[in-house]
């Protein structure tokens, strides 16, 4: 959202809702297409989470092929950390 305003100039996302179920959404009744987002729009480069994507362009990485696929991210420090504590209990 912050791309799309400060990058972009634009203001094409916005929050809808209110506490635990409020969300991003685009600001048009029917949608992106109802919106002045382009294709060069820094904000599909700056999400951090790869919900905006570029269309037919995908992942540098195919789904299915990245290792968070397979395990979820940062379940290597939860595997190091039961190893430890594994070992203090020996």
């Amino acid at each position: 959202m912050r791309a799309s305003q400060e990058l972009d100039g634009k203001h094409v996302y916005g929050f809808v809702g209110r506490g635990a179920h409020k969300h991003i959404a685009a600001n048009a009744a029917n949608g992106l297409g109802g919106t002045d987002a382009a294709v060069a729009d820094m904000a599909s480069e700056a999400c951090p989470v790869g919900s905006l994507m570029k269309k037919r362009v995908g992942y540098a990485i195919p789904i299915g092929q990245r290792a968070f696929d397979h395990e979820p991210i940062g379940s290597e420090i939860e595997k190091g950390a039961q190893a430890a504590q594994a070992g203090d209990a020996r």
